[in-house]
Parts: C-alpha cells; sequence; structure tokens
C-alpha cells in the first residue's frame, strides 16, 4: 500500500525529532522511575450550549409565505477518574455522566403548520480495573464494565394536531478477567521533576553537581504532591509550593532563591505535570463474557444477548526522552455474540457470530513544552465474520483510522483541545452480515454499542474534526 507523500513526511519528522538529546538530566532516564504508593482522583465538567434561528421568505409570498426554524442545544459532561498505585496493587477507576438536551421549532407558514421537538439522552458509564500483583511482574486482573444509554424524543404538530414520542435505551455490562506478566507505570511526575530542575539550573538558581538520588527523591515528592487535592487551589497550591522549596533548600541544591528562582519554580510547577506519560510492557490473556439489552418503543419487545470474548494483547509504552513518546498496541480477540431472543428481529444479523479480530495501533506523542502537547495516531483492524450456525453467510473487513490531537492549557484548570480524524472502512460482503469489530477502536465501546450498528456500506471514508474546552473543578 502506497502512503500519501504528506503522511510519509509527517512520519519523518516525528522520528527524525525523537532522536534529539535534551540537557541535564541525561543521567536520569524517566522510562525507569518507579511510582511511589499513591491515591489520585480527579473531577472533570464539561458544558456546551447552542443555538441557531433561520427564517426563508420565499419571492411569492401570497402562495407560498415565510418557514422559520429555531433549535437550542445543550450538553454537559462530568467525568471522574481514580488511580491507586502500590507495589501489589494497580486499580483505575472512572465514571462519567453525559446529558444531552435539544429543542427545535419549525414553522411553516407554506405548509400551514408548526412543529416542535424535544430530545435528551443521558448517558452513563462505569470502568474499574484492578491488577494484583505477584512475583516477576505477574497479575491477575478483574475488571467490571457498564454502559447505559437512554434516549427520548418527541415531536408534536398543531395541524393536524399529533404527538410523536419514541423511547430506546440500551445496557451492556461486561466483567473481564486477565492474567499477565508486565506493568506499566506512569511516570509524568519524574517529567515534571526534571523540568523543574532543567529550568532552575539554566536560569543559574541550582547547583550543577545533582545526583541521581537527588532528582528520584524530588521526583518522589512531586508525585506525592500530585495526589493531594484541596477544594480551595490557593491554599493547596501554598502548600506544594512550600513543599517543593523546602526540599530544594534541605538538600543544599539551590544556589541563589531569588525572585526569578520562585516565578520559575512556580510556572513549571503549575503547568509541568498536565499531560500523562507511561513507561512499561505489559502481555495479557483476557477473558470478557458479557450481558447486552436493547429496547426500542418501535420494537414489540427488547433485544437481550450474551457475549463471551477471549484474546491476547500486548501493550508498550516508551518515554523516548522528556520530549517524545511512543506507545504501541497488538491485540486479538476471538468470540460470539449470542442472541436471547426466540424471534427472528431486526438485530438478527448482527448477532450470529462467532468472528475473530486483530488489529495494531500506534501513537507517537510530542511535549515541546508545559502548555502544549500533541499526539499523532494511527490504527488498523481486520475483522472476520465465520458462517454462523443460522446459516449466515461469511464477511471480512478492514477498518484503518487516523487522528491528530493537540491541547493547550490556558490555566492549569483550562484546557483547549483541537482534534482531526479520518477513518477508513470496507467490507467484503456487508449485506450478508456486517463486521461491527472494525468500526471501533476501542474493544469494550465495540461490545456497548453492538445492538446499535447498521453498518452494511461496501466502502465508507469519515473525516471530521473537534474542538473542545474542558475545566477540571478540582
Amino acid at each position: 500500500m502506497n502512503l500519501p507523500k504528506p503522511l510519509i513526511a509527517l512520519l519523518f519528522l516525528f522520528t527524525a525529532f525523537s532522536l534529539k538529546i535534551f540537557s541535564q538530566s541525561d543521567t536520569f532516564d524517566i522510562s525507569e522511575f518507579k511510582l511511589p504508593e499513591i491515591h489520585r482522583r480527579q473531577l472533570d465538567f464539561n458544558a456546551d450550549f447552542y443555538g441557531y434561528s433561520n427564517t426563508s421568505e420565499y419571492i411569492d409570498t401570497s402562495v407560498y409565505g415565510n418557514d422559520k426554524h429555531s433549535s437550542v442545544n445543550g450538553k454537559m459532561n462530568i467525568h471522574f477518574s481514580s488511580f491507586q498505585n502500590t507495589r501489589k496493587v494497580q486499580s483505575r477507576s472512572s465514571a462519567t455522566l453525559i446529558l444531552n438536551g435539544s429543542g427545535h421549532k419549525y414553522n411553516s407558514q407554506s405548509q400551514n403548520d408548526e412543529v416542535k421537538e424535544q430530545s435528551y439522552s443521558p448517558l452513563f458509564s462505569l470502568d474499574l480495573e484492578r491488577r494484583r500483583y505477584f512475583k516477576n511482574e505477574t497479575f491477575l486482573g478483574t475488571s467490571a464494565f457498564l454502559h447505559f444509554l437512554y434516549n427520548y424524543d418527541n415531536s408534536t404538530t398543531d395541524y393536524p394536531s399529533v404527538e410523536y414520542p419514541q423511547k430506546n435505551y440500551s445496557l451492556s455490562t461486561v466483567i473481564p478477567i486477565a492474567v499477565g506478566k508486565g506493568r506499566i507505570e506512569p511516570v509524568q511526575d519524574a517529567r515534571q521533576a526534571l523540568y523543574i530542575i532543567d529550568a532552575l539550573e539554566k536560569e543559574g538558581r541550582l547547583r550543577k553537581d545533582i545526583n541521581r538520588r537527588d532528582i528520584e527523591n524530588f521526583a518522589d515528592l512531586v508525585a506525592k504532591l500530585n495526589s493531594e487535592r484541596y477544594f480551595d487551589y490557593r491554599i493547596q497550591r501554598m502548600h506544594e509550593l512550600e513543599a517543593l522549596d523546602s526540599f530544594l533548600v534541605a538538600n543544599h541544591l539551590v544556589r541563589e532563591s531569588d525572585a526569578r528562582y520562585f516565578t520559575v519554580l512556580s510556572d513549571y510547577w503549575d503547568y509541568g505535570n498536565r499531560q500523562a506519560r507511561y513507561s512499561g510492557n505489559r502481555i495479557s490473556v483476557e477473558l470478557y463474557p458479557g450481558y447486552n439489552l436493547y429496547n426500542s418503543t418501535t420494537y414489540e419487545s427488547p433485544y437481550e444477548a450474551l457475549i463471551i470474548y477471549g484474546g491476547l494483547e500486548f501493550i508498550h509504552e516508551k518515554p523516548i526522552n522528556l520530549y517524545w513518546q511512543n506507545t504501541l498496541r497488538v491485540y486479538s480477540y476471538a468470540g460470539k455474540i449470542k442472541s436471547l431472543d426466540k424471534d427472528k428481529n431486526l438485530f438478527n444479523y448482527l448477532y450470529a457470530i462467532p468472528d475473530l479480530s486483530l488489529g495494531i495501533s500506534q501513537i507517537i506523542s510530542y511535549y515541546p513544552n508545559t502548555r502544549t502537547n500533541m499526539s499523532l495516531n494511527y490504527g488498523l483492524t481486520w475483522g472476520n465474520n465465520f458462517k454462523g450456525s443460522d446459516g449466515s453467510e461469511a464477511n471480512h473487513g478492514l477498518g484503518l483510522n487516523g487522528r491528530f490531537n493537540i491541547n493547550y492549557y490556558f490555566s492549569p484548570q483550562l484546557r483547549l483541545n483541537f482534534t482531526a480524524y479520518a477513518n477508513y472502512f470496507w467490507q467484503g460482503n456487508p449485506e450478508k452480515r456486517p463486521i461491527a469489530a472494525i468500526y471501533s477502536r476501542d474493544f469494550l465501546n465495540f461490545i456497548s454499542n453492538y445492538s446499535q450498528l447498521s453498518t452494511f456500506e461496501k466502502h465508507s471514508l469519515q473525516p471530521g474534526f473537534s474542538l473542545s474546552f474542558t475545566y477540571m473543578l478540582f
């Protein structure tokens, strides 16, 4: 396959820049940093509100009249995440609540009618993950995943006076179990410690002979301070800067503590830890038992299915240096989603599995400074549906995706994000039974939305972009 020349050039630049060597802290490899025992929590809040109005006036108003259309839309997203790290246990948990609502009004003099539409669609998801470590970094992993989506749409017309309400909801729950070897450590705290030391050294405020042990101890302090939470951000920041200064002074690392010293320390502390970095390798054999439910007023009875999947996954995280990160993921899954319905319905073609999927993805990330980070993400997924026991035909397909992402922090709490992406999908026999696996970059998302997929395209290209602001409450 011939890659486009602009893409080849972009990959070359990413690779070339990743070979650069940077300053003082070359004596300390952040990929070797071991996170101390911590418990970290974060709450993010995002809200969007927009509307528009449109009026159309026709040339012959006596015949056609005027049409008016107005709309108001709103969205609120609350996301809570937690991370705990000890030598024996690594656990992550997250909960997301998304509230969507909209209202539309269409007034048509040409049709002598007025239509009003209201809709709302709350979504809740819960993701729990825990790995218990034994000797030689072997582990037993247990997880739980819950996804619930409810949609309500109501349309009313004045002439004739008719109401069209529609409701549907979907529920998916999966309980993954994994056995494997390896460990991936967050290393952004070590990166921040090196940022601070390099910056202060360049300003001539630190000694030149800082050793590896000093850096390790300073990185441990940074990790512990970043795990503390205060509702009053002002008090938290005062405590953190006092602790950092006390460490540097007590260990005789400071050459001169003037206004410039405190300004640099404050700036790199506020912005130096906003981007996640990881290091390590992990390979695991995983089992995904689950349940899927979909119900709609359009159909007479709900749709239910049992899920059973198994697979192999390998993840590699490598901080090339202070400014570059490489992430590689290789995976393979096989399994079956079995309908519990006795009667044929619209979704039976989706649930006569079994299937197999293979995939690989890579993320190359660049962190030029403490306020900005960007990444290039590309991946490939191949899927195959075998001939089902119900007589359904086999199918195979391919999914390609690319994504460019950039974040800029206006303040430690406020972040601007821009994302551009393009997805391409191809299937051999989509009219026989579509392959849903190629349409998702995340396995849990794929099986949780299975019942809502209707993917008959032979070829499909989906480019797009998004621009958003995120504010972190604490």
